[in-house]
Formats: C-alpha cells, sequence, structure tokens
C-alpha cells in the first residue's frame, strides 16, 4: 500500500509525523520516490520531523537522498545538520563524501562545522587534506571543529610524520603547532589537545 504525502500533511503533531515519514520509507515504492517524498518534508517546521527525515534519507540512499542531505547540512538548526551527518556516513560511499565535503565551502560557519565534525566519522587520509582547509578557516568555531576532529583522525599515528594532503607540505603536527599561535583560545586549546594526543 503506498502512503501520499498528503497523509503526513493531514497529520498536525510532530511526533506523529515523524512516525508517518518512517512508514514511508516501507512503503512506497523505488527509493527516488521516497527520497522525494521525504525530501519535500524537510521544510516541516518542526525540528524533530527534519532530524526524523534526515535520517530516514540516509535508510533509503540514492543519488536523489544525497541531494535532500546537502539541503538538510545546511539546515538552521544544529540537531537537524546532525542527522543528516550521520545520515550521510552511513551511506558510505564517495558521493556522500563529497557532498560532506562540499559542505565546507558553505557561507554558514555553523555548517561548515558540522561538516567538519562529519569528517571525523567518515575517517581515514581521505579527509586529511579537507580537515587541513577547514584548519584555516575563517570563523575561529570551524578551525576549532576542524582540529578537533583532526586530532581523533591521527589520533594512534605518527603526526609528525603524516603528511595531510597530496603534496605532503606539511604534517598534523605542524598543523597543530602553527595552531597554537591561534588568536582564539578555543583553537589553540584544540591544538593543544591535538599534540598530546601523538
Amino acid at each position: 500500500r503506498q502512503v501520499e504525502l498528503a497523509t503526513i500533511d493531514s497529520i498536525v503533531d510532530g511526533i506523529h509525523r515523524s512516525r508517518a515519514l518512517g512508514v514511508l520509507q516501507h512503503t512506497v515504492a523505488g527509493k527516488a520516490n521516497v527520497a522525494e517524498l521525504l525530501g519535500k518534508a524537510l521544510m516541516d517546521p518542526d525540528v524533530s520531523v527534519r532530524g526524523a527525515v534526515a535520517t530516514g534519507l540516509g535508510r533509503v540512499g540514492g543519488d536523489r537522498a544525497l541531494v535532500w542531505l546537502g539541503q538538510a547540512l545546511a539546515d538552521s538548526d544544529g540537531e537537524v545538520r546532525r542527522h543528516a551527518a550521520s545520515a550521510l556516513v552511513s551511506m558510505k560511499n564517495g558521493k556522500a563524501f563529497a557532498v560532506i565535503v562540499e559542505a565546507l565551502g558553505n557561507p554558514h560557519p555553523d555548517v561548515r562545522c558540522s561538516a567538519a565534525q562529519a569528517l571525523g566519522a567518515v575517517g581515514g587520509d581521505k579527509v586529511l587534506a579537507p580537515l587541513k582547509k577547514a584548519a584555516a578557516d575563517a570563523d575561529a568555531k570551524v578551525r576549532s571543529a576542524a582540529l578537533a576532529t583532526l586530532a581523533l583522525v591521527t589520533q594512534g599515528r605518527e603526526v609528525g610524520v603524516n603528511p595531510l594532503g597530496k603534496d605532503g607540505s606539511e604534517t598534523a603536527f605542524e598543523l597543530f603547532e602553527k595552531a597554537m599561535a591561534d588568536s582564539d583560545a578555543r583553537v589553540r586549546s584544540r591544538a593543544i589537545s591535538g599534540v598530546e594526543r601523538e
């Protein structure tokens, strides 16, 4: 049986809408159709519904879900961005990684912060160059988030040896060392934590 979008619109309580969205994931045929239906629900005024939509899009997967999750990653609410980032990470594909990296260029610092934090869950060497770039962001919150994530990703590695990025021009240790002179105390603190993890 197929659930119509009108059914969701007729339910006024946010919790019921969240449950209805969960049902949609299992009842509507085709990932693209489900992704479109869920994506339209990202406009819901209720934060819990938008968070549930982002989670559902991660479960549905597919290219349309990636497009909608990219939009959810730029949501005004931090909890929705967290759900979107988690959903993208759970998709475990190169396109999802690209959506997260693209969000590092968003004009809003909170979105860039969420993207930098999501890279920590992705892990691996491919996140090093984007984190290096984020560590030089104009916003101190983004720099701090990037350094905290870089510290997690490089934990247990020889950060003074492994280069960041393909050019090998800078190591994590050198990046942490440079950040210890940052004008923002949060950034300096994250840099110190990064050095301590070596």
